[in-house]
């Protein structure tokens, strides 16, 4: 842990040109303002009440920011996404997808990712009279992969087209072979 903890602090501290990812949005770049982490904080896991002090808890593992209880439910588990998922639900539907805890259905989603945390960052363009809001964030998949590509779902169940009616039609169909395995 200390050797992440320590890299990431020389990697911050490092120039970077992020320019390419405007570019080139599904680069891999392995340079400052990057922290690679698990999704979940910098460890993988640590079991809930193992820290006694409740911000370095949250700091190694995310979801001990928020009192939980294990194994509430340990079945099958379905998360459906569609063109308009974005942002904290594609971080959701990724983390559950990359651990295999899981099946995604549905479509590819927005690809927003983390992109705009607290609102983006606003950019004044004075001679045009424009102000444009640019992502401020990037967080890659444990693949590599840059989060605002989206999620690919496991089972595509629709296509864009599909409307309400036929959506829903499939996504029943598809839960019914999921259910029949």
């Amino acid at each position: 842990m200390r050797a992440v903890i320590c890299w990431q602090i020389a990697a911050a501290n490092a120039p970077c040109d992020r320019m390419v990812l405007c570019r080139e949005p599904n680069a891999h770049l392995e340079c400052s303002q990057l922290i690679h982490k698990t999704g979940c904080g910098l460890a993988g896991y640590i079991l809930p009440g193992a820290i006694d002090n409740p911000e370095l808890a949250a700091l190694l593992f995310t979801p001990l920011e928020w009192q939980y209880t294990e194994d509430v439910w340990n079945g099958p588990l379905v998360v459906v996404v569609d063109r308009h998922t974005a942002s904290a639900s594609e971080q959701f539907a990724t983390l559950l997808q990359a651990n295999g805890a899981a099946v995604i259905l549905g479509e590819r989603t927005v690809g927003a990712g983390c992109g705009y945390v607290a609102g983006g960052h606003p950019l004044e363009l004075p001679h045009v009279g424009l102000r444009v809001h640019l992502p401020n964030c990037v967080r890659y998949r444990g693949d590599g992969e840059n989060e605002l590509v989206g999620v690919d779902p496991d089972v595509r169940v629709w296509e864009t087209d599909d409307g309400g009616k036929s959506r829903v039609r499939k996504l029943a169909a598809a839960l019914a072979a999921l259910g029949s395995h």
